[in-house]
């Protein structure tokens, strides 16, 4: 539960809507055209007109003074007023179409003015869930305002907004191409969302036919009424329904909001007290039916903002109290309130999360916002599946499992030590903290995250010749041999082997790139060391790529069996560097990515050698030779003939073949051991004698 709890609030933080891009210092807010969370309060000004009689003339005049900075501020709590809004736009994009959309479904009218300081007048739209849809510029669930705006002009809009419950104006901009495609979007999730929901409730409705257990009845009304409540609150009605004028429509929010806490309660009530066992909490239970239903009849004699007021309160007793039922009939040891704490806790702070917000508590999130839809249908797949298994069975299971673990629990905590010992030489403890775990036992399949990593793959060259020549007893010892010599040049560089795969090594590198290079260039002193004493009779060669970027890392497999990985394409691009330590002759080669990541202090000498293309991609890499890997003597005559070398290069790209077969001889001259000189100066050769089509561009594509 706490898990799922972390995820809830890691996905609130990330989705909120305080992003302040477009809001330069300038007072104008910019519009930008590639930013998807483009929210304009941070840049805007805002005044209660308490008497809701102010016009459009007179707020125009209204000092500066009179205004209260907004500060990204979106919510207001429960209100029955008039916000005014006053925000100063500017745009860099070439867009001159744009779409102010307020993320706010429960706004009575919104009248959006835009200031035309040519004609000295504005234009004037209206919207809401009061306003008939043949008056509205765009009919949308939420308030919508096409306008246009040139480049480098500035305008100032002005927006009356009419309150009437959950004050929430969160000002999101879109380009009007972008706005469509959002807007699909949103109505793919919301149908998905509520065929799902369907679903849902008609499976429950089959189990209450085939078993005849009020306890799916009163599941089926939950979801029933829950979906109804989510349904109404989102505004689904429009394009499809003109309920302007309809105030019952209107209170369907809050009566369905009641009739969903009821239902759930008496769902809980039946569900975790099978037994006809009374105590105090089944009493609690009872006083919150009997407040709800007391709350749900004194709607008929409030105002709508009072109604929508208990709407947002009364149900936080009620969960309040349910949660409270779970965790004592759990911790009583009754493990149907495990299936039903899973299932609840995605309600739970969904629902709290949403209500707090309306409450005006937290600022605004796109993620709240439609937080009850996504707690729902987890709550509802998770206990759907729970409630099938009665009580008869989890009581056997609980004595089974209680007994398994009275007598296995001291050699439980004795071989745990044991296995967190013996399984970090299998997963390092690098990867439990990149993926924020503190031992295995807190691994599971699918957990993962997104890191900038720099991932190294070495290689021996013409292992498969080493194989067929000795014994696989004789391979496997002096493969295990390679292995430890090698394997602490990783360590030592602060990085850690993610896997072995037959003779090669993929190891992985969280702090720097330079740490990778060093690495590498540790191992192959080593290489260089074993040619000499272990493989006498092999000549003992490796090669080894490098490439800086982002990775997805962690578990992958099926429940019983479990590996850690790393994937993306980065990942491929590392083993494919290696793979081209062959073609030229060198036994390091990085990317642009690492050598840009790498400051100059370091001591380590890069030399670009090719630009090449991925399968699969249209953009070029360049690719780097370590001068490092070189004896002193070679690395010194690959340096002074740098500038020969680059000519050549040039040369060779240009199609100038003969003036690039001059340098690269030259070079060769300098250091005649230089493998990438002797490369290019064979390409050259061949293409001076049998030139390439038009359309080659000189980039090698692997």
């Amino acid at each position: 539960m706490k898990l799922i709890v972390l995820l809830f609030f890691a996905t609130l933080s990330i989705t909120t809507c305080k992003v302040h891009a477009g809001n330069d210092g300038t007072g104008y807010f910019t519009l930008i055209d590639d930013e998807r969370w483009l929210y304009g309060n941070s840049s805007s000004v805002y005044f209660f007109d308490k008497n809701a009689n102010l016009t459009i003339e007179n707020v125009r005049n209204l000092p500066d003074a009179s205004w209260i900075y907004s500060k990204h501020n979106t919510t207001f709590g429960i209100l029955d007023s008039v916000i005014w809004v006053r925000l100063d736009l500017k745009s860099q994009s070439e867009w001159e179409d744009w779409v102010l959309y307020i993320e706010s479904y429960f706004l009575p009218k919104v009248e959006f003015y835009v200031d035309n300081p040519n004609q000295k007048n504005y234009t004037k739209m209206i919207a809401g869930r009061r306003v008939p849809m043949d008056q509205m510029m765009v009919p949308n669930k939420s308030p919508v305002f096409p306008f246009q705006i040139e480049k480098d002009k500035p305008i100032r809009i002005f927006i009356r907004a009419e309150t009437l419950g959950p004050a929430l104006l969160p000002l999101r901009f879109f380009s009007q191409k972008k706005f469509d495609t959002f807007s699909r979007l949103t109505d793919f999730v919301s149908g998905s969302y509520y065929g799902a929901m369907l679903l849902l409730l008609l499976y429950n409705l089959v189990l209450f036919i085939s078993i005849r257990d009020k306890l799916f009845i009163f599941y089926c009304l939950y979801i029933f009424s829950f979906v109804l409540f989510i349904f109404n609150s989102n505004n689904q009605w429009i394009p499809f329904i003109d309920y302007s004028n309809s105030i019952f429509v209107i209170m369907l929010g809050p009566i369905s909001s009641l009739f969903s806490t009821i239902a759930a309660t008496c769902f809980a009530w039946m569900y975790l007290f099978p037994n006809d066992d009374r105590n105090w909490i089944k009493k609690a239970l009872k006083l919150t039916i009997l407040v709800d239903i007391l709350s749900l009849l004194s709607l008929s004699f409030l105002n709508l903002k009072d109604q929508v007021l208990v709407a947002n309160i009364i149900p936080i007793f009620g969960i309040s109290v349910i949660t409270i039922a779970a965790v004592i009939r759990y911790n009583q040891g009754y493990l149907g309130a495990r299936y039903f704490l899973i299932a609840w806790s995605f309600l739970i702070v969904s629902v709290l999360l949403y209500i707090i917000m309306n409450l005006g508590f937290i600022d605004y999130s796109n993620f709240i916002s439609y937080s009850p839809m996504y707690g729902s249908f987890f709550e509802g797949v998770f206990l759907s599946l729970g409630i099938g298994d009665r009580i008869n069975s989890l009581k056997r299971e609980r004595e089974e499992a209680r007994q398994a673990l009275l007598e296995s629990q001291k050699k439980a905590l004795e071989e745990e030590k044991r296995i967190n010992e013996s399984i970090s030489r299998f997963v390092p403890n690098q990867f439990l903290e990149i993926l924020h775990r503190k031992t295995i036992l807190e691994v599971y399949r699918g957990d993962s995250v997104e890191q900038n990593l720099t991932i190294l793959f070495s290689d021996i060259r013409n292992f498969t010749n080493l194989s067929e020549s000795r014994p696989a007893k004789d391979v496997f010892l002096l493969l295990n041999e390679y292995m430890e010599r090698l394997g602490p040049a990783i360590g030592t560089s602060h990085g850690f082997i993610d896997k072995y795969i037959g003779d090669a090594i993929m190891a992985l590198f969280p702090r720097e790139p330079k740490d990778a290079v060093f690495a590498a260039l540790a191992m192959c002193t080593e290489v260089r060391g074993m040619r000499d004493t272990t493989f006498r009779d092999f000549h003992l060669d490796a090669g080894f790529g490098i490439h800086f970027g982002s990775v997805m890392l962690g578990t992958v497999g099926e429940a019983n069996r479990l590996d850690t990985t790393v994937i993306g394409d980065n990942v491929n691009l590392a083993s494919r560097l290696e793979g081209l330590t062959k073609n030229y002759g060198i036994p390091i080669i990085v990317s642009d990515s690492v050598c840009r990541n790498i400051p100059e202090n370091t001591g380590l000498e890069f030399r670009e050698i090719d630009a090449v293309i991925v399968k699969g991609k249209t953009i070029p890499i360049v690719i780097y030779e370590v001068l490092n890997a070189a004896s002193p003597a070679e690395q010194e005559q690959k340096k002074q003939s740098l500038p020969h070398f680059f000519t050549g290069l040039h040369e060779y790209k240009s199609r100038n073949f003969s003036g690039a077969l001059e340098c690269f001889e030259y070079c060769l001259e300098i250091c005649p051991t230089d493998s990438v000189s002797k490369l290019y100066k064979d390409r050259a050769y061949t293409f001076s004698e049998e030139p390439p089509p038009p359309n080659w561009t000189g980039l090698l594509k692997f």
